[in-house]
Parts: C-alpha cells; structure tokens; sequence
C-alpha cells in the first residue's frame, strides 16, 4: 500500500535514532529507580544496536555510527559500582567519539568533566603515563587540582524537546505529469541556552556541559536517509504515473487530472515523530568531601528539584533529571 499511497500507510517504525534512543531513555529510567546494573545494560545495548542498524545498509551508511554518550554513561554506572578499570575503559572509548564525530558532525566538544574523571582514574589505579599523556592534550584542564580522596555527584539532565519533524516538498511537470516530491526534514538548530547544572549548599552555580545532541543526531540521521527515501519516491512516482496513464487512457483528460490529483495530494513525506524525547542531554558532575549536602537542580532556567543528598567517601552519586522534559518549553527554545 505504500508504494501506491505513501509512507504512512505504514505501522510507524522509528527512526534509527529513535530506535537507539529508546536505550538511552530505559537507562535514564532505570537510573531513577537506582537499578544500576540494568542502566549498565541498556547503555552497552547502544552502541550494539547501532552496528547492527548499519549493517542493514550496503551505501549511504549513518553517520551516527558510535554514541559517545552512551559511552560516557556507562562509564560513570562503571565507576559508581566501584569498577574503575572498566569505567576508564568506556570513558577512553567515549572520549575518542567525542574528539571524532561528535565534535566535528554533531557539535558536541569534549565534556571536561569526562576529561577529569579519565584523568583520575588513571591516577587512583597508578596509570601514570597515561595520566601525563591526557593531561598533556588537555593542559587547559588543570587536571592535577582533583582531590583523589573526594566523593562526587553526577546529574544527568534531559533538557527541552527535540525539534519537531517537518516535511519540505517541491513539484515539478515531467511528461505530462505533476510530479510532487516531499521528504521529511528536523532542524538541528535550537538548543537550550539557558542555566542547566547544580547549585551545592547555596554557593556557585556549577553548569552542566552539553554530552548529547539529539536534535543533530536527527538531523544527520535524516539526511543519511534522504537518499533511501528518494528511491523508494521514485518507484512509487513511477507506480502512480503508470496509473495515471491507464486513468487517462481509460477516462481520457478527466482520467489524466484524476490521476495527477491523487498522486500529488498522497505524495506527502511521513512526519511521524518520537515528540517527547529530549532535545539534548547534558551532565554536572561535582567533586565533594565525604558529607551530607543540599543540591538544587536546575533545567534549562527552571529549578527542578532540590534534595538532601549523604556522600561517603569515594562514592559516585548519580541523578537523573528529567523534569522539564515532559513538556515542551513555552518560550519556544525547545
């Protein structure tokens, strides 16, 4: 029916982000229910996904091929179960896709804090060259200031809903006929800009830093789709002009408009969407004595929630904020 009608004759699929970002979300889930070792699971099942989702395509592979995020997520699940190796090993892993594609297709720089917590896990397992190597290629950082004694709070914020799919469209007259083409398109502008992090005990504003980019992903995601989708728009174009033929041949100029009519007006791209997932997530890490403190979370200029967290010594808390994800931010950032 689709190849007569158009996409959304279909049972809504997903896109392939979306399909990895549900992953992402059960993780952050099971982060809210302190199920650590499942959040794990969900985080390695990412980056698994998305190679089998590009093995379905012999061209026009995806650039979003390796999801440093998920990386770094199960890096501090890793470290807050108290397994430093195999958190240096998802946070090496996560920081070379962030060098890679993320900085230069996705827009997402480095997360410093990442860098520190690499940095320091080098040194609490006595990895000293390693540890001289990265704080060589991030001298900025200041990496030797971090006490290794210090317990931490990690929150991860789901910030704003990502842009909204939209359809572009042009018609063109090709022997006779009025051929309408029209592709779906998300734009990957428009992330918030306004305060998201943690604010310890009334001091200084700690803000989060930007570690996933959901509205370039989509993008990207589409664009690498755009040539798939415009050779299944092809057959289909064919398929209804060789109906608009027969209508003209049978009906004659009645049959030919007929025919024009209806594969223009069903020629529409499907737009079907994930509408409620996040327009980015970004994470604030904190390192802290050993103590009890109160944490006022803030989201994209709003606070959240505030708590009264307890730190023992070398402990990793991690948070998960998700509050102003559930509705779409009035001030149209979103």
């Amino acid at each position: 029916v689709s190849f007569i009608y158009n996409d959304s004759a279909q049972a809504y699929a997903g896109e392939d982000y979306e399909k990895i970002a549900i992953h992402t979300m059960l993780a952050h889930s099971f982060l809210s229910d302190g199920q650590l070792d499942e959040a794990r699971i969900e985080a390695a099942r990412i980056n698994t996904k998305l190679s089998e989702l590009n093995g379905f395509y012999k061209d026009n592979k995806n650039k979003y091929k390796d999801d440093a995020y998920a990386r770094y997520l199960s890096g501090l699940i890793n470290e807050s179960n108290n397994d430093p190796d195999a958190a240096i090993v998802d946070y090496r892993a996560a920081l070379k896709i962030y060098e890679g594609d993320y900085k230069t297709i996705f827009h997402v720089l480095p997360p410093n804090d990442l860098v520190r917590a690499l940095h320091r896990l080098f040194e609490l397992r006595n990895r000293k060259d390693e540890a001289r190597l990265l704080a060589g290629n991030y001298k900025g950082l200041d990496l030797n200031k971090i006490d290794l004694e210090a317990a931490s709070l990690v929150v991860v914020h789901e910030v704003g809903i990502i842009n909204e799919k939209k359809s572009t469209e042009f018609v063109l007259p090709i022997a006779g006929q009025i051929i309408r083409f029209s592709f779906p398109v998300i734009r990957k502008e428009g992330l918030a800009q306004r305060q998201t992090g943690i604010r310890i005990n009334d001091g200084l504003f700690e803000p989060g830093e930007l570690s996933q980019n959901f509205n370039a992903i989509a993008y990207e995601n589409l664009e690498d789709r755009r040539f798939r989708m415009i050779a299944k728009s092809s057959a289909r174009l064919l398929i209804k002009g060789q109906l608009t033929r027969k209508a003209e041949k049978d009906f004659g100029a009645l049959g030919w408009l007929a025919g024009n009519i209806y594969g223009a007006v069903t020629e529409t791209a499907d737009t079907r969407s994930w509408t409620t997932l996040p327009a980015a997530m970004y994470v604030t890490r904190v390192f802290l004595k050993p103590g009890s403190y109160s944490v006022e979370i803030s989201n994209d200029g709003r606070v959240t929630d505030v708590k009264t967290i307890h730190l023992k010594r070398h402990e990793l808390m991690l948070l998960r904020d998700a509050k102003a994800a559930k509705a779409p931010d009035p001030g149209g950032n979103s």
